[in-house]
């Protein structure tokens, strides 16, 4: 049972953790269909649901904190799997093809697909890379036009005697 309040709660701290964690991956099947069929079908997780009420009986005492439990799991599950959404897509395809995945597949699979998408970026960044960043275009009225030789020594012993001038001063 767990501490009342004010009473030490580190002798319980790694069950409501384990407890915690197994409604989120309850949870996390409900919100995964919710991404991919888009409806909200409440009886298609019903054991889940009950297994997760079940467990937050362990340390909520009246429905409401039960309710707003599960409803924070729902929705932490939903907020884990939307950063991997392409992930979730993939292992539903393989899965109604094959019909059951086991552990090691299924890591293979999330390996082969982030894998597939750090690539992807990489591929991205570097064509970026390669592109010039300039145009010749791009220049208009304010490109650099080709001067003289002696233009551009014109120029510069101007520039040293107005710095001799200068110096005077």
């Amino acid at each position: 049972m767990m501490p009342e309040p004010g009473e030490d709660t580190a002798s319980v701290s790694d069950v409501f953790a384990n407890v915690y964690a197994y409604c989120i991956e309850l949870a996390a099947g409900r919100a995964a269909e919710q991404m991919l069929l888009g409806d909200d079908d409440t009886c298609s997780a019903t054991d889940d649901r009950r297994q997760a009420r079940e467990l937050v009986l362990l340390f909520c005492k009246s429905e409401d904190a039960i309710e707003s439990f599960i409803t924070h799991c729902d929705i932490g599950a939903r907020d884990l799997l939307l950063a991997y959404g392409d992930v979730v897509i993939v292992l539903s395809t393989l899965l109604r093809i094959k019909g059951t995945l086991d552990g090691a597949e299924i890591d293979r699979i999330i390996w082969d697909v982030e894998t597939r998408k750090a690539l992807a970026i990489e591929h991205r960044r570097r064509a970026k890379w390669r592109r010039p960043s300039w145009r010749p275009s791009a220049f208009g009225r304010n490109a650099i036009r080709w001067v003289p030789c002696h233009t551009l020594h014109k120029i510069g012993r101007r520039n040293r005697r107005h710095d001799r001038e200068a110096r005077r001063m």
